[in-house]
Parts: structure tokens; C-alpha cells; sequence
């Protein structure tokens, strides 16, 4: 099998994505009403109050009067479940036969960029979303576009096909050295000495965890957070299809994805020093 050849077009594909990774999963923001999940939390506060000493009740008023303000107001959240037409246009750009430049995704985004006033709407969207997550201490600190959720809505798909995970950890292996910087022999799962030495590893998604080797981690999460977390996002329904998402390996790329080898470091390093120069690049 001709490796340089697929790892070419692995890297192109990669580039693509991570360079446009934030205009790509725009596509899956939607504007959201959260008033009944609001209502219910004011009225849990509600009750905790009634049971605490007077000095006390002042800290869950705050919270109270926080929370009715935002009544009424929609939000943009990205949303882990979309339409099959847009978890489609991923995979095409990461399995298919052809060129990138044929893609839908890749036809949607260059259309985009060429028209100005369709892109300052979409990332004044995108700058509506990051402006309220940096107001949380948790989500301010975890990245909101990632190539690692692109894949995640692919995988969600593919989540029975050995094949189509074994082409997708290509994908995901590379994610992993562009967050740390460090090599990885796995993608989307910690494998071996690459896994915490610490149990706590094990209250977390595989998912969730972005690292490489010692200890070099990132976790793609915050639990308590309802709508933003890694692979667990707001749903909505509205956007769903009733038939269920499934998979099968259909295409000769995905195929000899799942055979090749990983990149190597240096190759993956250079995909990082594209992007980032040779500065280390640190998620703090």
C-alpha cells in the first residue's frame, strides 16, 4: 500500500478542517429558549432556601435573581445532535474517493469566505457563544472549536464500524499532538502508558480526554455543565431525522485509512508548526 500517498491526503483533509474548524461547527450552533430547565433550577434554589438559616438565604438569592434575568432570552449553543445532511458533509470531507475541493463542506466554506456579509453574520454567532462561555470559569478554559468535535459527530455514526473508527483515529491521533505538542501512538482512546496513572481517568468519557504522554493532558469537559460538554451538548430535537444515523465502510480511502499506520511525530509536528510556528502551544 502506497502510505505516502493516503497520509498526503490525510494531511490536506486534516488542514482543511482545522483551519475552518470554526465556521464548520457553526453550522451545528443553533439559538435555543432554556426557559423550563431555568424554571426548574429557580425553583430547586427555591426550595433549598426555605431550609437554611435567614444569613444564609442571601447567597441563594443572587443565584435566584440571576437566574430569572435570564428568562426569556435565547441563547446559541452548539448542539451534539444535528441533521444527518450535516454529520454527511463531515464525513464526506474525511472518507471520500474524490477531491476535498468537490465536497460540499469544502464548496460551503469557500462560498462562505467569498461572501461578506453571510461570514461577519456567522462569526458575529460564533462571538456571541465564545463571549458568553469565557464568562464561566469552567467552559472559559476548554476549547469550543475543535477538530476532535467534528470527528465526534462522524464517530457517533460510525460507532459499530471497525473500520470507519480505525480511519477516524488517523484523524484523531493528529488532534492529539496539535493540543500537547507531544507524540501519541493512539487517537481517540488513552491507551497503555499513555493513561493516567490516576483512577480518576475512569469517571471520564475516553472522549473527553485530549493528551498525550506523561500526564499531558486536556479534558474536553465540564460535568456541570448542561449544554456544552464534550459529546453530551444541548439536543435539539427539531434538528434531528427520525431514522437513526448508521455506517457502513463504503469508500476505498476510509479503508486504507484504517490499514496505514499513524503519522509519524515529525509529520505531525510539522502540521502543528503550520499553524502555531515553533512555539508551544499551551491550553491553560
Amino acid at each position: 500500500m502506497n502510505y505516502e500517498m493516503f497520509n498526503e491526503e490525510l494531511v490536506k483533509r486534516y488542514m482543511f478542517l482545522h483551519e475552518n474548524k470554526d465556521i464548520i461547527l457553526a453550522m451545528c450552533i443553533r439559538r435555543i429558549n432554556i426557559d423550563d430547565e431555568l424554571k426548574a433550577d429557580i425553583e430547586s434554589y427555591e426550595g433549598y432556601k426555605k431550609r437554611l438559616k435567614i444569613s444564609d438565604k442571601e447567597v441563594f438569592d443572587a443565584v435566584i435573581d440571576s437566574l430569572k434575568m435570564q428568562l426569556g432570552q435565547d441563547k446559541y449553543y452548539l448542539c451534539s445532535r444535528v441533521s444527518k445532511r450535516i454529520v454527511n458533509a463531515f464525513e464526506e470531507v474525511l472518507f471520500t474517493d474524490g477531491d476535498l475541493e468537490d465536497t460540499q463542506l469544502y464548496k460551503h466554506v469557500t462560498a462562505l469566505k467569498n461572501n461578506p456579509l453571510m461570514y461577519e453574520s456567522v462569526m458575529d454567532m460564533i462571538s456571541d457563544l465564545e463571549d458568553r462561555r469565557k464568562c464561566n470559569q469552567h467552559l472559559s478554559k476548554i476549547p469550543t472549536f475543535t477538530v476532535w468535535k467534528i470527528l465526534n459527530y462522524v464517530r457517533r455514526k460510525y460507532s459499530d464500524n471497525a473500520i470507519a473508527l480505525e480511519a477516524l483515529d488517523k484523524y484523531y491521533n493528529i488532534e492529539r499532538t496539535m493540543f500537547t505538542g507531544m507524540d501519541s501512538e493512539c487517537g481517540y482512546v488513552l491507551k497503555g502508558e499513555e493513561c493516567w496513572d490516576d483512577e480518576k481517568l475512569s469517571k471520564y468519557y475516553s472522549s473527553t480526554i485530549i493528551g498525550g504522554v506523561s500526564g499531558s493532558y486536556i479534558i474536553c469537559d465540564y460535568k456541570g455543565n448542561k449544554y456544552e460538554t464534550e459529546d453530551d451538548y444541548f439536543v435539539y430535537e427539531s434538528e434531528l431525522d427520525d431514522e437513526v444515523l448508521s455506517g457502513e465502510a463504503t469508500t476505498v480511502f476510509m479503508d486504507a485509512l484504517s490499514k496505514i499506520p499513524m503519522l509519524s511525530y515529525e509529520e505531525k509536528m510539522n502540521i502543528r508548526n503550520a499553524f502555531y510556528g515553533d512555539v508551544k502551544r499551551t491550553l491553560e
